[in-house]
């Protein structure tokens, strides 16, 4: 996670390279990894278990094992296509 600061004082938090939580601005400076920045790391990953512990219920009661049952059928016959393929382009090459 790195932490940003812009040029109104105000905290920028990015998760990933293309999310920014808090201020917004052109003009930042990133806070180098250290006790300050560790903590606040430590502070959003309690927050974000909090969230998981609060919603996790409601994901258990949804009838997900079709969705999932059909999901790794579709995988598979991803997969054997590309096999298919792999299988052509090897005999072609070896002509």
């Amino acid at each position: 996670m790195r932490i940003y600061v812009n040029k109104r004082k105000e905290l920028i938090l990015a998760p990933e390279y293309f999310e920014k939580y808090g201020g917004v601005s052109n003009e930042t400076m990133q806070i180098k990894d250290g006790e300050f920045t560790k903590e606040i790391e430590k502070e959003v990953n309690e927050a974000m278990q909090e969230i998981i512990e609060r919603w996790q219920p409601k994901i258990k009661d949804l009838p997900l094992e079709a969705l999932f049952a059909e999901r790794q059928r579709q995988v598979k016959n991803f997969s054997d296509f590309e096999t298919v393929l792999t299988e052509l382009v090897e005999e072609e090459y070896g002509k």
